[in-house]
């Protein structure tokens, strides 16, 4: 099972989505697929058609909160909606770039997510409530996935230490290679940034 996540880089505006997208989009062949730094609306009604033409044809987004942006899933399998939320923070930003969905035909439960670009106390607050939500889940077949703005790899990142810490009570933290994400110095056609898992 391919699960692809990709950063659109809307940066809370309903930006177009190039051809180009849609061409990568049927290359990778995802069976999940996760959008997020996102932000759905009335322009979408293309973008959804063309997804559903190479098989993703069951969708779902999350509650846009505050002006902030969403996370989009779109799947080969059916999805039911979850009842994990997004961490509480001012502005609603954690709740709004978080959505939990159950794909039953699977037994997966898959939760896209983009970490809000905070800082300071805020950063760490929202971190410390995010890992209280991974960590309720233990036990369960459920995937994490999307833009966290960190790298347990990188120790300068002040929130390296907590993908870390989920690391070493188990967890798996997939290590991207190849063309992946702004740590590419290669230049792509594509706006964002992509990365993806396989589960066995």
């Amino acid at each position: 099972m391919r699960l692809v996540s990709w950063n659109l880089g809307h940066q809370c505006r309903e930006d177009s989505i190039p051809n180009t997208f849609f061409a990568a989009i049927e290359a990778l062949s995802p069976d999940v697929l996760s959008l997020n730094e996102y932000v759905h609306g009335s322009t979408r009604a293309n973008m959804v058609g063309r997804l559903k033409s190479v098989g993703l044809s069951h969708l779902a987004v999350s509650q846009r909160l505050n002006g902030h942006n969403q996370v989009l899933v779109a799947s080969r399998y059916s999805l039911a909606p979850g009842s994990i939320v997004g961490t509480a923070t001012d502005g609603h930003g954690g709740a709004s770039n978080f959505l939990h969905v159950q794909i039953p035909t699977m037994n997966l439960d898959f939760v896209g997510v983009r970490a809000p670009a905070y800082s300071g106390v805020a950063l760490h607050d929202y971190w410390n409530k995010l890992l209280q939500i991974i960590r309720s889940t233990k036990g369960q077949r459920i995937a994490f996935m999307g833009d966290l703005n960190t790298d347990p790899d990188q120790p300068k990142r002040s929130t390296a230490r907590y993908l870390r810490s989920l690391r070493e009570e188990g967890w798996l933290i997939p290590v991207p290679d190849g063309l992946w994400s702004f740590a590419s110095k290669a230049q792509t056609t594509v706006s964002g940034s992509f990365s993806e898992v396989r589960l066995q």
